[in-house]
């Protein structure tokens, strides 16, 4: 059986889309953690406008091995109409991400 690393490094020489990349790390996060992923963005999405992935990262009480997996849980939210994503950036609160820009989500209302 392969590793996760060997997986990705065997993916990325493969030259994995953005998408792909996403749903193999997120495949690979322990199923505690999305699970508690999914409901804080479903939290924010009930009580925030807007919301950036470091709002989520603030209030996980668990943590996975690759934080990527992160994405693949607001997408997953996003498909199910709670949110979606903005035009909008502004950059990372958290130190080791050197301020890197990161997308704002807009919550959306709850349909009828």
């Amino acid at each position: 059986m392969t590793s996760f690393t060997e997986q990705i490094t065997e993916r990325n020489d493969q030259q994995l889309s953005l998408e792909d990349a996403i749903a193999l790390v997120h495949s690979n996060a322990h199923q505690e953690w999305k699970d508690e992923a999914y409901q804080v963005v479903r939290l924010l999405c009930q009580t925030r406008q807007f919301f950036t992935a470091n709002d989520v990262w603030e209030r996980m009480t668990k943590s996975t091995p690759d934080g990527r997996a992160l994405g693949q849980v607001i997408i997953n939210a996003s498909k199910a109409g709670l949110c979606r994503k903005t035009n909008r950036y502004e950059p990372s609160r958290i130190k080791k991400q050197n301020m890197r820009p990161i997308a704002i989500w807009e919550s959306l209302p709850p349909k009828a």
